[in-house]
């Protein structure tokens, strides 16, 4: 199974449940295994603020872990 390819693509897409720090450590897990993670907020059966809200915990996320802001 290839990591990340969600149901369109037919395998698992892992989650990144739990606190920043949890999601980091799941994050980091992939240093030297993936050259890129694709990182999205859940959309389906929530707000539009909701939904901007966890973009922007990704986007501080993100922060955290390169020290820069995209």
């Amino acid at each position: 199974r290839r990591a990340g390819r969600g149901r369109r693509g037919g395998g698992d897409a892992p989650a990144v449940p739990g606190t920043r720090r949890d999601g980091a450590s799941r994050i980091s897990a992939y240093e030297g295994t993936a050259d890129t993670i694709k990182l999205s907020p859940p959309t389906r059966g929530i707000s539009a603020a909701d939904t901007r809200a966890a973009q922007e915990e990704i986007l501080d996320l993100i922060a955290d872990l390169t020290g820069e802001r995209s």
